[in-house]
């Protein structure tokens, strides 16, 4: 017998140790040159953007923006205002004694002495100590010309002292994270405008580092240098903001006398649509871009609170990559696979963790996303290659076990026996007859010939079992469901893991093969039981003789909590000698499931357990769950053994209920006004018949339009849901029955708030159904209120809660009625009510309006007094901020 050896151990050894070289230095490579060429510069930048909201500053409470905004435009005109207008502008901020003002408007070409006058009169009547920056444009003129520094012209230069460039830099996936602090022509000597004022307002000069020098080439060309990144204070919108319009109403500015601007480091820019320079940043939620005067004052309190964000340099970058890639090339080989898992992870976090270290800690940006490249190829090329190893020792062991296999005897199966009658049944249910050729000895496995629809279970030397057609019958072949029916019956046999022999003379390898075939079989058996069983949408529990739960699937232990080894029903005196001795009852069917009148469960048990009878009955889960109940005893288990399925029935339950109420309803109220009409049609034509005909007409249109709504919006699983002012849907509601109410002789008063009030209250609703459900019940409280009498809409705000309380003072409703009146095509027996009644479907719409809402419907009323239908609705104040 030959048995293939393994190969030999020097040379796998050898190729190992160069594998592990090779993977050392392609990994130190790959993170080499993605830190370098920033390969997943945009992975990185996610990563920054995720965690600068941690690093955001305190904003600098002196900082406010003069925003020329739509609002100034309507009042100013269209942009670019004249030179007296923004002169005027520019006055009024003067006038107000800020500490600094910071013009982001570029005024590079003088326009003539007249025009220009105003604009550099209010220049040179601002205080000498008070800063005005403005800013200097880096542009080419033309097509293929250098670019120039375009300056205030000369008159405005004159009286500036602070000037810098506003330019503004972008990465990769256009969004500007950060600027170079200094730009200019020739040589960075222009710092940025932000940097310039700040400069200003702490009274000392940045000293511009020794990168910024002049090149030692003469150029022509746009030099930079200092780049830092910008922790933003917040989202857009976050530097308070006051519009040019206030400060221009009125002949001296409406906000002269309460002088908002004092003592303020003022930014003045365009922040209007259409004219304004917009920049996407990493705190533009929602796509909102941020406007230029805004980016420059976030630069401007960055740089006060000198928490500027520093890239670090390249090198140290890829530097780092380069230790942690080598890190896991090296410790990643050594450990086991679960502890290679966790390194891995480990390792895979370290990138991200020191990045975010650096930067909230140090006001750093370090870009580590190449050594987590680098970690991730490591871990599944070596967990190829630990589970090629495997592989070749499974193969060399499988053909070592193969060669042993072919010289020594096979050791015992299931007996034969077992195996004819498991043919012989299944040709009973093929309609094929069986054939033994010999007596039964083990069996050596299973053929299948489908052309001839024959099986045979080969019993090795001695002969076999043969299942075929009866004789003179035409051989067909097998179905696929014939097949798949036999494959299953025969799948130990089919099973090659079962068969492969043990080894001679090993007892404990013949010991594990027959525990393997046993345990396959138990998991077979299991798996097969436990699906069939989880499958099933019914609670199924199988029960002791005891009436102990020993089985059950997940829909039983959801609805009963009743899980294996429960008792499911206790006996009478187990049950009150419990209770006396102060022993809180265990919960069991008897205090779940209701039986009919005249039933106990300790019957119910007798008769299943005892008398082997099935018992079916239905019961209510919790009070609000329909079941059908179905008992019945288990004859292949041990004695005693029942089942117990509870099925759901609550659904179909309330669609018939609500199928046999829609009938009635169809054939009664859509019905009696139709008949009406039809009999008044008979009579001679008068105005009084005419108008009775007209008023069952709406009637039956009225009932029939409120059973089609109430149908749609119970048929929709869900509805559209957008932010709502829902002060404008009361409104509306209220105009809608205004003129109803006014032809009933009912007054409706002027919408009243409890206080505390509000002008606006948002919520997030379905405008449309809100506006219908409150106007059937305002109209519902002018039908059933007298004439000369009054109807109110009363608010209350409570907390995140708007209480909307309908007040009439009608007939009221009796408390009998109260708890039914929600219900569909409910109608009140009362002689006052009923006269008036409709067709019990506008509450019920109010009701589902309110429940789709997350809200509640609740009336309090008593006859003659009137009653108050007060629906709450949930609200939130954020959605306003949204809105706008």
């Amino acid at each position: 017998m030959t048995v293939p050896e393994p190969s030999a151990p020097a040379a796998t050894g050898a190729r190992y140790r160069l594998e592990v070289l090779a993977l050392f230095l392609l990994l130190v490579l790959l993170a080499f040159f993605a830190s370098r060429y920033a390969w997943l510069e945009r992975f990185d930048l996610a990563a920054y953007d995720a965690l600068i909201g941690l690093r955001a500053p305190a904003l600098d409470e002196r900082l406010v923006i003069v925003a020329i905004d739509q609002d100034a435009l309507q009042h100013g005109g269209r942009w670019p205002w004249s030179r007296q207008r923004q002169g005027e502008l520019l006055q009024r901020i003067f006038d107000q004694r800020p500490a600094a003002v910071l013009v982001d408007i570029v005024y590079d070409r003088a326009q003539s002495p007249i025009q220009d006058a105003p604009l550099v009169e209010a220049f040179a009547a601002a205080r000498p100590e008070l800063p005005v920056a403005l800013p200097v444009i880096l542009e080419a003129t033309a097509p293929f010309r250098p670019p120039l520094e375009l300056l205030p012209f000369p008159e405005l230069l004159t009286r500036t002292d602070v000037l810098g460039h506003v330019h503004v830099e972008l990465d990769g996936d256009s969004i500007s994270r950060g600027t170079y602090l200094y730009q200019g022509i020739g040589e960075p000597h222009w710092p940025h405008l932000a940097l310039a004022l700040a400069d200003r307002v702490r009274g000392e000069v940045s000293a511009r580092p020794a990168a910024c020098a002049a090149p030692a080439q003469l150029t022509l060309g746009s030099q930079r240098c200092l780049y830092r990144m910008i922790p933003f204070a917040g989202p857009p919108g976050t530097v308070p903001a006051l519009s040019a319009a206030a400060l221009l109403t009125g002949p001296d500015g409406g906000l002269a006398a309460t002088a908002p601007l004092r003592d303020k480091i003022v930014f003045v820019g365009l922040v209007a649509a259409g004219v304004a320079d917009w920049v996407t940043s990493p705190v533009s939620g929602g796509g909102r871009p941020i406007s230029g005067v805004e980016y420059n004052a976030n630069l401007f309190n960055a740089v006060l609170k000198d928490q500027l964000i520093a890239p670090a340099a390249p090198l140290w970058s890829a530097l780092l990559c380069v230790l942690i890639a080598a890190l896991a090339a090296v410790v990643l080989p050594r450990l086991s696979p679960k502890g290679m898992l966790t390194i891995t992870l480990l390792l895979a976090a370290l990138p991200l963790v020191l990045s975010g270290a650096a930067l909230l800690a140090l006001q750093l940006y370090l870009p580590l996303s190449a050594a987590l490249l680098a970690v991730l190829c490591a871990y599944p090329y070596w967990s190829w290659r630990r589970h090629e190893i495997a592989w070749r020792f499974v193969d060399q062991e499988m053909a070592r076990v193969a060669a042993v296999r072919e010289a020594l005897p096979l050791r015992a199966t299931p007996a034969a026996t077992d195996w004819v009658s498991e043919a012989t049944r299944l040709a009973a249910l093929l309609q094929l007859e069986t054939r033994v050729s010999a007596a039964p000895v083990e069996v050596e496995g299973l053929r299948l010939v489908p052309g001839a629809r024959q099986i045979e279970v080969l019993l090795g030397s001695a002969g076999s079992v043969s299942l075929a057609p009866a004789a003179g019958s035409e051989p067909a072949s097998f179905t696929d469901s014939e097949l798949a029916l036999t494959q299953g019956v025969f799948s130990e046999l089919l099973d090659e893991e079962l068969q492969l022999p043990a080894l001679s003379g090993e007892g404990l390898a013949a010991r594990l093969k027959l525990l393997r075939q046993q345990a396959r079989r138990l998991e077979r058996d299991r798996a097969v039981s436990a699906q069939a069983l989880e499958e099933m949408s019914s609670a199924v529990a199988v029960l002791s003789p005891l009436a102990q739960v020993e089985l059950a699937n997940g829909r039983w232990l959801e609805m009963t909590g009743l899980g294996p080894g429960s008792e499911a029903v206790s006996l009478t005196t187990a049950v009150a000698a419990g209770a006396s001795a102060g022993v809180p009852p265990v919960s069991t069917l008897e205090q779940l499931l209701p039986l009919p009148v005249g039933r106990t469960w300790q019957e119910l048990w007798r008769q299943v357990a005892l008398d082997r009878q099935a018992v079916g009955f239905e019961s209510r889960l919790r009070g609000d769950v329909l079941l059908y109940v179905s008992c019945a005893p288990l004859n292949l288990a041990p004695a005693g053994s029942w089942a117990m399925t509870l099925s759901d029935v609550t659904e179909i339950t309330e669609a018939r209920n609500h199928r046999e109420e829609a009938l009635a309803f169809l054939s009664h109220d859509l019905r009696s006004p139709i008949v009406s009409v039809l009999a008044l049609m008979q009579q001679p034509a008068s105005t009084e018949r005419d108008e009775r005909v007209a008023d069952y007409a709406r009637r039956s249109l009225t009932i029939s339009e409120q059973f089609l709504q109430l149908s749609r919006l119970e048929s929709q699983p869900q509805i559209e849901l957008y932010p709502l002012e829902i002060l404008a849907v009361v409104d509306n509601a209220r105009d809608q029955v205004f003129e109803r109410a006014r032809a009933a002789g009912v007054g409706i008063a002027e919408i009243c708030w409890q206080e505390p009030s509000s002008e606006t209250v948002f919520m997030l609703g379905n405008g449309e159904l809100l506006e219908r459900a409150l106007v059937n019940l305002l109209g519902n409280a002018v039908k059933y209120s007298d004439r000369g009498t009054q109807v109110r809409v009363e608010l209350k705000r409570q907390d995140d809660r708007l209480h909307i309380a309908i007040v009439d003072e009608g007939l009221g409703i009796p408390a009998d009625d109260l708890p039914h009146l929600f219900a569909p095509y409910f109608r009140a027996a009362e002689g006052a009510l009923a006269a008036r009644r409709g067709a019990g479907l506008g509450l019920r719409f109010v009701r589902t309006v309110a429940d789709r809402h997350g809200g509640t419907i609740r009336v309090d009323s008593e006859p003659g007094q009137g009653s108050t239908f007060t629906l709450t609705l949930p609200v939130n104040d954020e959605l306003a901020y949204n809105e706008d």
